[in-house]
C-alpha cells in the first residue's frame, strides 16, 4: 500500500538518493523501493517500525537514513585526511538498499501496530533483500563488492572492496 508513493515522493523520503549521481544507480534504487512499495502492506514508509522487538517505536526510514548519513560522513573524512578513495553512488545505494525488506517482515494488525508480516523470518529477510538487489541493482553494472553489502548480513564488507 505504500505503493501510492511515487518517485519524487521517495526522493523526499530518502533525502540521500539525490545524492547518488550516477542516474542508472540513482534509478535502480529508486526502482527497488517501489516494488518494495507496492508488495508490503504499510499505507506509507514512515509507519514501518525498524523492527517488532524493543526498537518498534523507530521509524525504519529513520534508521535507513542514519545507516546510509554516518557511513558517508566516515568516507568523506577518510578521503580528505587519508586520500582514501571511495565510489560515493555505491555507498549511498548500499546504505539506501540494506533493509530494502523490512516494509515486508512486518505487516500493520488491524490497529496499526506492527505485526511479523509474511517474511518475517531472518532467513526469508535476507532471500527477500537478496533478490531485490539482483534483480534491481544486476541492471545497473554495480559492483560485486556492493551487491555483497546489501545483500549478506553475516560477512561485513571490507571498506576497500567498496573503495575505487
Amino acid at each position: 500500500m505504500a505503493g501510492e508513493i511515487d518517485e519524487a515522493g521517495l526522493c523526499a523520503l530518502f533525502l540521500e538518493i539525490n545524492e547518488i549521481a550516477d542516474k542508472t544507480i540513482r534509478k535502480g534504487v529508486i526502482d527497488i523501493w517501489l516494488k518494495t512499495a507496492r508488495d508490503c502492506r504499510w499505507e506509507q514508509f514512515e509507519d514501518v517500525p525498524k523492527n517488532t522487538g524493543a526498537e518498534k517505536d523507530r521509524r525504519l526510514t529513520d534508521h535507513i537514513r542514519g545507516v546510509t548519513l554516518m557511513p558517508m560522513s566516515l568516507a568523506d573524512i577518510a578521503k580528505r585526511l587519508h586520500g582514501t578513495p571511495y565510489n560515493r553512488d555505491y555507498l549511498i545505494a548500499a546504505c539506501l538498499l540494506h533493509d530494502v525488506s523490512k516494509p515486508m517482515e512486518t505487516a500493520p494488525d488491524p490497529a496499526g501496530k506492527p505485526t511479523n508480516g509474511l517474511c518475517g523470518l531472518r532467513r526469508r529477510h535476507l532471500a527477500h533483500r537478496r533478490e531485490a538487489v539482483r534483480g534491481g541493482l544486476a541492471q545497473i553494472g554495480r559492483p560485486k563488492a556492493t551487491r555483497r553489502a546489501v545483500s549478506s548480513a553475516r560477512r561485513p564488507v571490507r571498506p576497500s572492496r567498496i573503495c575505487s
